[in-house]
């Protein structure tokens, strides 16, 4: 299996790879349940201009979590960001692993070593309290909220009655 990851930092405990996706294998592997319309989205990932990746996340030489990377722009439900932008998720962590704070470390290796970026966007479903906590502590910051609906997961923007929240980082910003 780490024949097809790439190595890309390693720390004390940490190691960071990254997988280049294919269209029968959209992950190296599953660590969650992978549904139909999860699938599906890889698959539109992975027709878009300029290749989405995978990131995985080791502790002590044990994968624990993963972190998609998709560029950013024209042509995205989300209709924010430009061409050089990304936008991360799905993210999972392991199970047994949650309550650690791995998942800050991951967003935080992905951030400082995905190449070419200037904002990274991630969008949170509102109850899912300890994503928006881990996108929080990484340096995002609330952009814009939206509600989703229907089968075909139509996206409208409002101030009121959400059901998802868009975080953005701004990379130059937290160089500073």
């Amino acid at each position: 299996m780490e024949q097809k990851l790439s190595l890309v930092t390693k720390s004390d405990r940490y190691t960071l790879y990254r997988y280049q996706p294919t269209l029968l294998h959209p992950l190296l592997m599953d660590m969650e349940p992978m549904t139909l319309k999860r699938r599906l989205r890889y698959f539109r990932n992975f027709l878009r201009p300029g290749k989405y990746l995978v990131y995985y996340l080791a502790l002590d030489d044990e994968l624990i979590g993963m972190c998609a990377v998709t560029p950013g722009g024209p042509g995205l439900k989300l209709k924010c960001g430009e061409r050089e932008d990304i936008i991360l998720g799905p993210s999972f962590i392991l199970k047994k692993h949650r309550g650690n704070r791995h998942s800050n470390v991951m967003f935080k290796l992905v951030l400082a070593h995905h190449p070419d970026y200037r904002y990274a966007f991630d969008l949170i479903a509102d109850n899912n309290l300890p994503s928006r906590r881990t996108s929080l502590a990484s340096g995002f910051h609330v952009y814009q909220t939206l509600r989703i609906s229907g089968p075909l997961r139509k996206y409208h923007f409002c101030e009121e009655g959400s059901t998802h929240t868009i975080y953005k980082y701004d990379r130059q910003q937290q160089a500073k």
